[in-house]
């Protein structure tokens, strides 16, 4: 999926889970409870000395970089809170300069280069003197760094080099001057082949034996989206790459003289990833590769011969760990021989972790990172049950962002927020949710979702659960959604509503009488931000729907026809439970950006 905007929140008042909250205080202050965590992680990496250290990092974009010394059992942020992160290197010695570096930034805000020395917990801008905007930058960081510091930065058209330790960067021309690079990789044996691979977008796989200066065409004569060079190259020159097309892997047994189609197809469009083993080898053989568009990675023990599908989640199946959706952005191994078997995955919904080197997968309950929650409710008969929408960025994103990405997904508590579980995987920003009156009975629930952003982007839909919230189908497709409303009457007339925008026009209002099945255009012209039904619904038909470009309106017959009521945009909308009886309802209205709120009542 692609990137970029969105704006709207949705917020619940949860006045009746206070009430039955573990913990509640007698004073009726509120108690924070844990929210759920996630974000989307660009990035993981282990270090080299995890055996001992037990140390990983995890970039997240618009979160910043987590550390854990635990193996995974717990998360901190070392880095400055909302960096885009982009890629992550560890110094090969890193137990000994404790250094590592970390790209981060967006377009067009611009991209750079941060650089720690003493194990993530300050941060020095080390970025090169960029001409114009780069893709995002990828990092190479040589095997030999203690004795050479030598480390690239790759980034499109412009490609830099660092001799010093990362202090200062220069153009290393020639070759580079006429290539854009979009991935870089050392030989492991660098210090004695002198090897590198690069990666040229239209182009496909060039290697170089005499460190950097000459280069010659070393794939498999096809377009490429990733690659991988084995850690034991010295002694067996293996390399693994996707094909950017078909997501075919291809495998080569001689440094890239040679190739031939492998035994596993990874899902076309989005992202690749390869993984191999840090101490891969007769010993070790184990790979693993992923594609954001497959539910879940592929594991090889037998140094790619032969794959099978690693931590895939069944929903048909009640949850016993597995990938929910999420797509996978970075995967990472820790030797062989460690005492946890660990493996890291970083996903648009979060770090997963494995404890039998990639065989079984969990999804990281406390952190790094909570969501933020932008839509939030409870069940109208249980309040220890909360569904909440998240979102992962909260700034705007002026790109057009990269295929199966996501903004967004849905979390379940059944224990009053002390614990979440994601049950949708990757979605847009999530705008509202909303639980059938008849929860208990029906096990329904619906979302909205949508992100806007530029080049024609847009997408988002409608979401339904009918398993009580454990797993959720999509109804409506390709709109971006910012409201949503179930009848009160839901149990008898099953009736949803859904206000739909595209990239360039609002839709308006459309309408389900049959629980979300089908749909049909309600009120073309109505360009509701929020929706509000009757609680009397069933009597009065009244509906209620916030705008930003015609106030508040008013329906009194199930949204046929409308009344503007209040003619500033409208921020929120709240109806009393007894509106039946009082016609009493709120509305918080703001004429502009820069007028200050105000808050009506009727």
């Amino acid at each position: 999926m692609k990137r970029t905007v969105c704006f709207a929140l949705g917020m619940a008042v949860l006045l009746a889970l206070l009430v039955a909250a573990p913990g509640h205080a007698a004073d009726g202050t509120w108690q924070p409870v844990p929210g759920p965590y996630g974000g989307s992680v660009a990035a993981v990496a282990v270090s080299p000395d995890y055996p001992v250290d037990h140390t990983a990092f995890a970039g997240l974009r618009s979160q910043g970089i987590y550390r854990t010394l635990d193996g995974g059992n717990t998360w901190h942020q070392v880095s400055p809170d909302g960096w885009v992160v982009v890629s992550l290197a560890l110094s090969p010695a890193y137990a000994q300069d404790a250094t590592l570096f970390a790209t981060e930034g967006m377009w067009p805000t611009g991209y750079r280069v941060q650089r720690s020395t003493d194990e993530g917990l300050s941060w020095q801008d080390k970025s090169p003197p960029w001409t114009g905007l780069p893709n995002p930058p990828g990092l190479a960081i040589s095997p030999d760094f203690a004795t050479d510091q030598t480390l690239y930065v790759v980034g499109g058209t412009q490609t830099f080099l660092s001799t010093d330790g990362g202090d200062t960067f220069v153009q290393p021309g020639g070759w580079f001057a006429t290539h854009a690079v979009a991935a870089l990789a050392f030989s492991p044996a660098y210090p004695a082949d002198d090897t590198l691979f690069a990666l040229v977008p239209d182009e496909g796989l060039y290697k170089s034996v005499d460190g950097g200066t000459a280069w010659n065409p070393a794939g498999p004569g096809v377009l490429l989206s990733t690659f991988a060079v084995s850690p034991n190259y010295a002694q067996e020159p293996m390399l693994l790459a996707v094909g950017q097309a078909d997501g075919q892997l291809y495998i080569s047994h001689d440094g890239g003289a040679t190739w031939s189609p492998g035994a596993l197809t990874l899902g076309a469009g989005g992202q690749h990833t390869l993984c191999f083993s840090p101490t891969f080898g007769p010993g070790s053989p184990v790979v693993m590769a992923a594609g954001t568009a497959d539910p879940g990675p592929y594991r090889s023990e037998d140094g790619g011969a032969t794959w099978s599908p690693a931590g895939w989640y069944d929903p048909a199946q009640p949850y016993q760990g597995g990938f929910v959706g999420a797509g996978i952005y970075a995967l990472a191994l820790a030797p062989a021989g460690s005492w946890d078997s660990a493996a890291f995955a970083g996903t648009s919904a979060g770090i997963y972790r494995s404890y039998d080197r990639g065989v079984h997968w969990f999804r990281h309950d406390r952190g790094p990172a909570r969501l933020n929650v932008r839509a939030l409710a409870v069940d109208p008969e249980d309040p220890s049950i909360l569904l909440a929408g998240a979102s992962y960025y909260d700034q705007m994103r002026l790109d057009s962002g990269a295929a199966y990405e996501a903004n967004g997904s849905l979390h379940l508590s059944l224990d009053g927020g002390q614990s979440w579980r994601d049950v949708s995987g990757r979605l847009e920003r999530v705008q509202e949710v909303a639980f059938s009156p008849a929860f208990a009975e029906d096990g329904t629930a619906f979302a909205a979702s949508g992100t806007l952003g530029q080049h024609g982007y847009a997408d988002g839909g409608v979401h339904r659960s009918t398993d009580g919230g454990q797993n959720w189908e999509e109804v409506v497709a390709d709109r971006i959604c910012h409201a949503l409303a179930v009848s009160p009457a839901y149990a008898a007339d099953r009736t949803v509503w859904a206000s739909e925008f595209t990239y360039s026009s609002a839709l308006g209002l459309f309408v389900s009488h049959d629980g979300g099945q089908t749909w049909s255009p309600l009120a073309p012209g109505l360009h509701a931000t929020i929706l509000r039904p009757s609680p009397n619904y069933a009597v009065d038909r009244v509906l209620l729907a916030g705008t930003q470009d015609a106030g508040l309106q008013r329906s009194a017959n199930g949204g046929l026809t409308w009344t503007g009521v209040l003619a500033s945009p409208v921020t929120a909308l709240a109806v009393s439970p007894a509106f039946g009886a009082s016609q009493t309802a709120y509305a918080g209205v703001r004429a502009d950006p820069t007028a200050p709120g105000e808050l009506y009542r009727s």
